[in-house]
């Protein structure tokens, strides 16, 4: 499968966008989005397939974030540097918009840039990019850019990007056809899941498990008889967990003997670890309840915990 220069179909307007949130997620929900497909792929640190799945399923919208706010607070003086460094560009703002014959993909391109596009991006830290100039960007954010140059029809894709709110670099990246074609073959099978009501399998990341907790909010008090090969990994990583913690804690412990009352290892030149040493201060929460009853119930929030807790059995 190839995929050749076209005219993508605009959806929304970027005015549009601005003005009718609901709209464009609405529209989204339709399909993929270019911010959406590292998860489909696996690749992303803040989603899984799992969890895109059911919030596709159940139509809910991804909760904003403060990186993310702040993210889109940054956005309008990012493309200002970035049209600064380049006035032989023709920059327009995007919308969102449709492949004409994959018609689940999406993007939403920050900048129309000449014959190019551009995404904007803010960093805390520079851990993951490489050289400016250079097209190594984190994984999820190429597969974002390849995804918006493939619905778009372009070759290539300026990555601003603004870190720590001081540091302001550039990368560039072409379009790959077989990057392209991972990319559509996983977002079909991804669509036919959604059609099928077959959601994909459960894996270990933290976006799964909140998508687990959130799917089943409540306890009620019933028995499920679970295969035995998976009874005997839990036993198994639970107990290989427990190993991993004492034989961290003898590192830790050497580590300490050495640095005495000093604050920090080194080695090769590189910081290793460092001691801190202070003191802090708890309200005794026992205490306050049973002396202060109406004050702690006046300040007390309630907070729900959906946790599982291994047998006795199963842990040693």
């Amino acid at each position: 499968m190839t995929t050749t220069l076209h005219q993508p179909e605009l959806v929304l307007s970027h005015d549009d966008i601005r003005a009718e949130r609901d709209r464009w997620l609405a529209a989204r929900a339709a399909g993929i989005g270019a911010s959406e497909i590292a998860a489909v792929l696996g690749i992303s640190p803040y989603d899984s397939p799992f969890s895109l799945y059911w919030r596709k399923k159940l139509n809910t919208a991804t909760e904003m974030t403060e990186a993310m706010e702040w993210g889109l607070r940054h956005e309008a003086a990012i493309a200002a540097k970035f049209g600064e460094n380049h006035p032989e560009l023709t920059i327009t703002p995007g919308g969102l918009y449709r492949h004409p014959q994959q018609r689940w993909m999406l993007a939403t391109p920050d900048l129309l840039a000449g014959d190019d596009l551009a995404q904007i991006k803010t960093t805390r830290s520079w851990d993951g990019w490489g050289e400016p100039g250079t097209d190594q960007i984190p994984p999820y954010y190429a597969a974002q850019v390849q995804q918006e140059m493939t619905v778009m029809g372009r070759r290539r894709c300026w990555v601003p990007v603004l870190c720590g709110g001081n540091s302001y670099r550039e990368y560039l990246v072409e379009w790959d056809p077989q990057d392209a074609q991972t990319i559509i073959f996983a977002g079909i099978d991804f669509m036919r899941r959604l059609a099928g009501d077959n959601p994909p399998d459960l894996d270990g990341s933290a976006a799964t498990t909140q998508a687990l907790k959130q799917l089943h909010p409540s306890v009620v008090d019933e028995v499920v008889t679970i295969p035995q090969t998976l009874a005997d990994q839990y036993a198994t990583r639970r107990a290989l967990l427990d190993d991993a913690k004492t034989a961290l804690a003898e590192v830790e412990n050497q580590i300490r003997g050495l640095l005495g009352n000093a604050r920090t290892a080194v080695c090769d030149g590189r910081k290793i670890a460092s001691r801190s040493v202070y003191d802090t201060t708890r309200i005794d929460t026992k205490r306050l309840r049973a002396d202060q009853p109406d004050i702690y119930a006046a300040y007390a929030t309630t907070s729900t915990v959906n946790k599982l807790t291994p047998a006795k059995e199963t842990s040693r």
